[in-house]
């Protein structure tokens, strides 16, 4: 049986049909199948240092003296930013702006997206005027029905059909009260735009639940100028960090090793480590978000089948995941850093034409401890091996966001989000990457494999 959803759509100029989908008929394990490369000379991931491997007694302290080692060896990831010179405002070209048709939020973990959600639901005021943007994240009571996710449909020349490969496409909800989320209904928004049936002053927001780009997609390419996309970004390691405390407080870690290890420790001991893939694993600061390939928190939470089809497309060709995820990246109208909540804000103000600048409160903040310099620099290295793809797509969102404020500060021109999803970057190969690459079994560092 597959697993995955298609998407259709005529195109109006040429008839041509696009169509997307992941065909997951066989079982296949990330780390082994890459380990399998390097062992049949493609060279992808090689490693100068060769260690014990599968069930070996000294696991813990052969990956730490991999981890170490590749830390000090691998090259550093060259970022090239290109500055436009341009602040990213929600406008079309028109004498009078328009508000947006569709909007959502992308809700990377534990990078202060509850507080952003929140945010956007207060809104700017009721003095803000008309042509301020305003959120809506529910259906309305009078028009909720149960979700049609599980249906073919067709509004105008677009035919949809989902496969129920995420719980969202099934129409379940996965926090309380979140039924009625615009997240769940999406065929039926993509009907009730096209037929022009919506409130006029406010835009449905999908912005109630965890997802990945994967959901909007279908959104996004048949409207591409008329959605707007948020989403708030944080450093790798302050992200790594929130989410290993916040692990520590959950039921099912009570017997894991994450409970008694410091965060050092942590990302030495490959046990531990696959035993709580989410809190560390390459993509989750972003990547895995931003390419429609996350497999832990919402939309990706589902059977091994599909999690597997997206953990293959993840890895199998990192440097084209990048890509993808830098043009998605910039298909967001507002990326905002949780390093910077004053800069955010400001851009936030702009992008939304609120009339002020908004405050932001923390939300759902755990109880990290602090670390000495020392253990943030050996974290940072270990994120390195663990987490390249993320260490170089932060770098990018990082150098964006400051060209983007330098332009606010400028006054300079807008650049809708919509215009610039196909930049110009120079993305870092599978050799600049290096590191590790980790399934549900596995960890493969080049050759060598560790496991439980």
């Amino acid at each position: 049986m597959r697993h995955g959803w298609v998407f259709l759509v005529a195109t109006a100029q040429s008839g041509h049909l696009l169509s997307w989908h992941v065909n997951s008929t066989r079982f296949i394990d990330v780390a082994v199948a890459r380990a399998e490369d390097t062992r049949r000379g493609k060279g992808r991931l090689h490693f100068r240092q060769q260690v014990r491997t599968r069930r070996a007694a000294s696991s813990v302290l052969a990956f730490r003296r991999l981890v170490r080692s590749q830390a000090a060896s691998l090259p550093h990831l060259e970022v090239q930013v290109p500055d436009r010179g341009c602040v990213p405002r929600w406008h079309r070209f028109r004498a009078k702006p328009a508000l947006p048709t569709a909007a959502y939020l992308l809700h990377v973990a534990k990078s202060g997206g509850t507080a952003l959600r929140e945010l956007l639901l207060q809104g700017p005021g009721q003095d803000a005027g008309v042509h301020a943007v305003r959120f809506q994240a529910k259906v309305p009571s009078e028009s909720f029905r149960a979700a049609e996710n599980a249906t073919e449909f067709a509004a105008g020349r677009l035919r949809w059909a989902y496969e129920k490969r995420n719980a969202l496409e099934s129409g379940m909800g996965m926090v309380p009260g979140g039924e009625n989320a615009w997240e769940l209904q999406v065929p039926r928004l993509l009907r009730l735009l096209h037929e022009r049936q919506r409130d006029q002053e406010s835009v449905p927001c999908l912005c109630t639940l965890h997802f990945d780009f994967s959901l909007v997609h279908p959104l996004v390419q048949t409207m591409p100028s008329r959605v707007l996309g948020v989403a708030m970004f944080r450093d790798p390691v302050g992200r790594f960090l929130s989410h290993f405390y916040f692990a520590r407080r959950l039921d099912w870690t009570h017997a894991l090793h994450l409970r008694r290890l410091r965060p050092v420790q942590y990302l030495h001991h490959p046990t531990a480590l696959l035993d709580t893939l989410m809190v560390w694993q390459d993509g989750m600061a972003g990547t895995a978000w931003l390419a429609g390939h996350s497999v832990h928190v919402g939309a990706g939470s589902t059977r091994r089948e599909a999690d597997d089809a997206r953990l293959w497309a993840l890895f199998r060709n990192r440097t084209a995941a990048l890509q993808r995820a830098v043009q998605n990246f910039h298909r967001l109208t507002f990326a905002g850093l949780l390093e910077d909540l004053e800069g955010s804000m400001r851009l936030l103000k702009v992008a939304l034409r609120w009339p002020r600048i908004p405050q932001m409160r923390q939300l759902n903040v755990g109880s990290a401890q602090r670390q000495s310099p020392e253990e943030l620099q050996q974290i940072q290295n270990a994120l390195r091996v663990l987490a390249p793809m993320d260490t170089w797509l932060y770098t990018y969102i990082s150098g964006t966001f400051h060209h983007r404020l330098r332009a606010l500060e400028a006054d300079g021109p807008s650049c809708p989000a919509a215009e610039s999803s196909k930049p110009s970057v120079r993305l870092p190969s599978e050799h600049e990457l290096g590191g590790c690459v980790g399934s549900r079994d596995f960890l493969s560092c080049g050759a060598e494999l560790f496991e439980r």
